[in-house]
């Protein structure tokens, strides 16, 4: 469509041309004078204007053509355009995504080492009372026993003599 815009003009510019050319012949024709000139130097002047306007119309031919060639250019620029607009969005919708849940797991990580502290802390104290507790006896170690293998495992962990190393020493 925009070719023929641009015709249209093309065309309407030659005629117009051309009716400027035929006007300005009428007039110099239309002069009476001594020095009227000659039908040979008319027709002369005549070839002149018409190799001009051949001239302006290959000339403006040519310049519709480069204008053809550069709207084309545009039309692909254009598309080109769109298609990276249309990479920019998702791009950009992508990335509020990941920087919404870049903030999530910033919220958890806070959470987590509050929750790591606490249990360090919990963990410190736990340790430091069991150093500074005394050994539990025998009979504590049997009560609070779930299992015949914890207490194997807690009477080892206290430093008391296994069953294996009794058999061994006898």
């Amino acid at each position: 469509m925009s070719n023929l815009r641009r015709t249209v003009p093309f065309r309407f510019a030659v005629a117009l041309a051309t009716g400027a050319v035929l006007l300005a012949l009428a007039l110099t024709g239309a002069r009476t004078s001594a020095a009227d000139p000659s039908l040979g130097q008319l027709h002369s002047e005549l070839g002149q204007q018409q190799a001009r306007q051949q001239s302006l119309s290959a000339s403006i031919g040519s310049l519709n053509q480069q204008i053809a060639s550069l709207d084309s250019q545009i039309t692909l620029v254009q598309n080109r355009e769109a298609a990276v607009s249309q990479a920019l969005a998702a791009d950009r919708v992508r990335l509020a995504r990941v920087k919404a849940q870049l903030a999530a797991e910033q919220i958890r990580l806070t959470k987590l080492r509050r929750t790591l502290a606490v249990a360090m802390g919990i963990l410190r104290r736990q340790v430091v009372s069991s150093y500074e507790s005394s050994p539990p006896d025998l009979v504590s170690v049997i009560v609070n026993a779930s299992g015949f293998n914890q207490l194997l495992e807690q009477l080892n962990s206290w430093g008391w003599p296994s069953i294996n190393s009794r058999r061994r020493s006898a």
